[in-house]
């Protein structure tokens, strides 16, 4: 789960991390503009995104139910 992450708030990466925060997961950047990544490495690493925003989405759903 995420403890913390600094998300861009304009530009073309508006509402996505930073390069880092995939690289450290062990992943391709998905939003890069270089395109030099494979597609199968890209799509991991978008279904990872997605994975972490809906695991923190439930887990803060549950939290303020206080079933965590």
């Amino acid at each position: 789960m995420i403890d913390a992450l600094v998300v861009h708030v304009a530009g073309k990466r508006e509402g996505k991390p930073g390069g880092g925060y995939f690289a450290v997961n062990g992943h391709v950047d998905p939003f890069t503009e270089s395109g030099r990544a494979a597609e199968r490495a890209i799509v991991a690493a978008n279904a990872f995104w997605e994975v972490q925003k809906s695991a923190v989405a439930d887990w803060g759903s549950k939290h303020r139910r206080g079933l965590a």
